[in-house]
């Protein structure tokens, strides 16, 4: 009867620092899926159902609440303030189309604001005419630049005095100007009869704290977007964009702090409260600017301009 010997080998048995089998399904972390997710929190396809639906409270366009009378300056002259303020305005509508490019209109506006509007942190009305604009008060004074359509240099909101809120009625002038930020084509050869909409004149109420998880938002995207990659911050901030769109839900207005409660976990507990003062650490900065003029003479507006 011949004998047989077991063999054994002297090699340990290799050890993982992950299991071989695993217990259940579970998911996969693959950074571009979601990185293209987390880009529609806000407004697109999904705006119904994402943040851009809780931006606003409260809208109105009708003739009670906003007045519009237009006044067109003739062919591509650009009368001052006070020589505008001498002709003679007519009615105009949200819709309303104005042109050719270069030409010059002005708008006198005149708000009415419900008397429970009091009640909110913030009323706004929301002038977009597609162009470039200036809003002035009813003795010429500047007040602020608009800039319509919705690019991201767009700026159509303009904040109503607290003391006009509450008097109910609010005044102003805007000079509207057919051409965008920059000129009518970009760097390519004009169109001389390009007109632009009127898309919006609107009495608005902003939900500010549907807009501040909007800027947190914004930030941690801006992160993830400009960080190298895969650096553990990078790879939190999206991690976190996430974690915010599976909280939020639209029709739960308590959802909103929670999702900025998440965001905090990267911008730092408390920062907002500290204001300016979260600048405040005592130690000295050495920051170098470094940059150049670039001043283009009628490149792409006409020599009359």
């Amino acid at each position: 009867m011949s004998s047989h010997k077991r063999f054994t080998s002297s090699v340990p048995p290799t050890r993982h620092s992950y299991p071989e089998d695993g217990s259940s399904a579970g998911k996969k972390w693959i950074k571009s899926l979601y990185n293209d997710r987390t880009g529609q929190f806000v407004g697109g396809r999904y705006g119904d159902l994402n943040l851009g639906a809780v931006l606003f409270t409260e809208r109105l366009d009708n003739k009670e609440h906003v007045e519009l009378k237009v006044w067109s300056a003739p062919g591509r002259t650009k009368p001052s303030f006070d020589e505008a303020m001498r002709n003679e305005f007519k009615s105009a509508k949200k819709g309303d189309s104005f042109g050719p490019s270069w030409t010059n209109h002005w708008w006198k506006i005149t708000l009415h604001i419900p008397t429970s509007w009091t009640k909110y942190e913030r009323v706004q009305f929301e002038f977009d005419p597609g162009c470039e604009a200036m809003v002035f008060d009813l003795h010429g004074t500047p007040l602020q630049g608009i800039t319509g359509g919705y690019g991201g240099e767009r700026r159509v909101d303009h904040i109503i005095p607290p003391t006009a809120i509450k008097a109910g009625i609010y005044q102003i002038v805007v000079e509207s100007s057919c051409n965008g930020l920059f000129g009518i084509s970009g760097i390519d050869a004009p169109d001389p009869n390009r007109y632009f909409s009127l898309a919006s004149a609107d009495l608005v109420v902003p939900n500010q704290e549907a807009w501040r998880l909007m800027w947190d938002y914004s930030t941690l995207r801006q992160i993830s977007d400009n960080l190298p990659g895969n650096s553990p911050t990078q790879n939190q901030a999206l991690v976190l964009q996430n974690r915010i769109m599976n909280t939020f839900r639209v029709d739960d207005p308590s959802t909103i702090q929670k999702c900025r409660d998440i965001a905090n976990e990267l911008l730092g507990e408390g920062w907002e409260a500290k204001g300016a003062d979260i600048y405040d650490k005592n130690v000295d900065a050495l920051i170098y600017g470094i940059g150049y003029c670039h001043i283009d003479t009628a490149w792409l507006w006409p020599y009359s301009v």
